[in-house]
């Protein structure tokens, strides 16, 4: 009777599991896919929102210093006597490099009816450039410091 039973019980041959695998496997591929696509994303985004939280930190260290020592330490690029070199003021932190750019800003800017000026020395723009991924991503944000 054992053996009667044996014979009648039917079970999955190759070919079906073969297929079943072929067709799991077909379903399961395109997943791994959008995962690392997700794990790509939440990678860009994080270093961006990184980026933005330093070129705002940098930006908040110029605004924090006095005119004096902010005019002194970050030297405007067009400053007519400079005390010091022009220059941008780098700092490399980890994955990102940072460059802060300070300018004076054209009098024009502010009073469009004096042609004859020329620097508003009591203004300076400040340029934050954060640099990643081998320099191919790139964050700036701009602001202004103010002579009080």
């Amino acid at each position: 009777m054992l053996h009667k039973l044996l014979k009648e019980e039917s079970g999955y041959s190759l070919v079906e599991v073969i297929v079943s695998i072929f067709i799991l496997a077909a379903a399961i591929l395109p997943m791994v896919g959008m995962f690392d696509m997700g794990l790509n994303a939440a990678t860009t985004n994080g270093n961006y929102d990184a980026a933005r939280t330093l070129a705002n930190t940098n930006m908040d260290k110029v605004r924090s210093l006095s005119w004096s020592a902010a005019t002194s330490t970050y030297q405007p690029t067009n400053a007519t006597n400079p005390a010091v070199s022009t220059r941008s003021v780098s700092c490399d932190q980890g994955v990102f490099t940072c460059n802060v750019k300070t300018t004076y800003l054209d009098a024009n800017t502010f009073n469009a009816s004096d042609p004859s000026a020329t620097l508003a020395t009591n203004v300076m723009q400040i340029d934050v450039t954060i640099k990643w991924q081998g320099n191919t991503k790139t964050y700036t944000a701009t602001g202004l410091k103010t002579k009080t």
